[in-house]
């Protein structure tokens, strides 16, 4: 006689036992609240594909009402069950939901056996049956002594070790940075637990690299409050990313942005190029167009971005990366000067304020000569940010490079001054 056969999922070094609500790898199980399971398992039967949120409420939990915060319980969750390879096996799609990227092996777990009774003789003898009894008290007190465990027998949890806390601390970090909430909240709530990981590990170049990511963007969004310091500290994990792992794309990408900040773009440029090569470093392949953009080479910048926008059209960056397109165009004096994507951009949220977005889209009006609709853009300024039209053009300039001020002086700075902008 044997047990009801049931499914395992097997996928990469993990196999989800879902009767017994483990995830077995490396010969340990972890055991898995039961709707963390279940989440689990609907992302694996659909591996490869985009599952939306709403899909894997209305699965897990049908009929009930909760919110979005019991989903991401279980899926920081699953990220610690995972370890160091969550980060790469469960990613999280910005607006649309949560994909597993994995081959599944779906196999019936093996029938446990059922012993049977051994065949009695049909009369024992008195000796038997005194062996029979004892037999069966031996076996009562095994049973007693295995389900009711006294101190002595409880065997102790396998203690985690510290770079695999460490990892387990960056997938959480890294689900809070991709989850919901003003960006400087979920930077901010990201920030000590990529420090603590860096403290359990000072080998990882992964917990350091994103600290200097986290510096590096509060300067860029403009939300730091002390930029110098910020950039500062980017620079310094930066560093020890690099030396840590210096082959890394994550390190790479990092060196890339702080050597950005720092206006060293023909440095920066061919790191954010072999940091790109990876398929997971998306933003660095942006990175590749706003350098040939800010080295006055923006035909090059154009390819790399219209790729992007679509590769990922819900990636929290769209817009900016809409905008950097503008600009190219707005420079390169390419098509209509970047007057659509201005405008397509404003709904995304872009890194320009929506002021220095306008006074763009209006220079991209100017040269196209839609004289009416730029008048009624400047009218619009006007109103809007009125002090700016006071200051010069060159506000807006994003490099020193010779060759990007060249084009920057002809195609933003001059069509500027004719509507009215204050001289250099």
């Amino acid at each position: 006689m044997t047990n009801p056969v049931h499914d395992v999922l097997h996928f990469d070094d993990f196999a989800l036992d879902m009767m017994g609500g483990t995830l077995r790898v490396a010969a340990s199980d972890i055991m898995l609240r039961p709707k963390t399971a279940a989440v689990l398992e609907q992302l694996l039967r659909q591996a490869g594909q985009p599952v939306p949120r709403e899909a894997l409420l209305d699965a897990v939990w049908p009929g009930i009402s909760v919110t979005d915060d019991s989903l991401t319980q279980c899926v920081s969750e699953i990220r610690r069950a995972l370890g160091a390879a969550g980060p790469r096996l469960l990613r999280t799609l910005p607006r649309r939901g949560y994909m597993i990227v994995t081959t599944l092996h779906v196999a019936p777990a093996a029938p446990a056996l059922v012993p049977q009774p051994a065949a009695l003789p049909r009369r024992p003898s008195l000796l038997a049956s005194a062996a029979l009894a004892a037999s069966l008290a031996a076996l009562v007190i095994a049973a007693v002594a295995f389900f009711e465990p006294g101190p002595a027998q409880v065997a102790a949890a396998p203690a985690i070790s510290a770079p695999r806390q460490a990892q387990e601390l960056i997938a959480e970090a890294r689900a809070r940075l991709s989850g919901p909430g003003a960006h400087e909240a979920r930077i901010s709530a990201a920030m000590p637990l990529f420090e603590q990981a860096l403290a359990l590990d000072p080998r990882s170049a992964e917990a350091a690299s994103e600290l200097a990511f986290g510096h590096a963007n509060r300067v860029a969004s403009r939300l730091s409050t002390d930029p110098a310091a910020d950039l500062a500290m980017a620079v310094r994990f930066a560093e020890r990313a690099m030396q840590l792992a210096p082959e890394a794309s994550i390190a790479q990408h990092a060196q890339a942005v702080v050597l950005r900040h720092q206006g060293r773009f023909a440095e920066a440029l061919p790191l954010f190029e072999s940091a790109g090569r990876d398929p997971e470093r998306i933003t660095a392949r942006a990175g590749v167009g706003l350098m040939h953009l800010l080295l006055g080479a923006p035909e090059r910048a154009v390819p790399p971005l219209e790729t992007l926008l679509l590769e990922a059209p819900e990636h929290p960056f769209f817009g900016t990366w809409r905008v950097s397109l503008g600009l190219a165009r707005l420079m390169g004096g390419i098509g209509d000067h970047g007057a659509a994507d201005f405008a397509a951009a404003a709904p995304r949220g872009t890194i320009l304020s929506r002021p220095e977005r306008l006074a763009h889209q209006l220079a991209a009006l100017s040269l196209n000569g839609e004289a009416q609709a730029a008048a009624r853009l400047r009218a619009l300024l006007e109103r809007l940010a009125p002090d700016m039209l006071a200051e010069p053009p060159s506000r807006f300039a994003m490099s020193n490079e010779p060759a990007y001020l060249a084009r920057f002086e002809e195609r933003i700075a001059t069509p500027l001054r004719q509507w009215g902008w204050a001289g250099r």
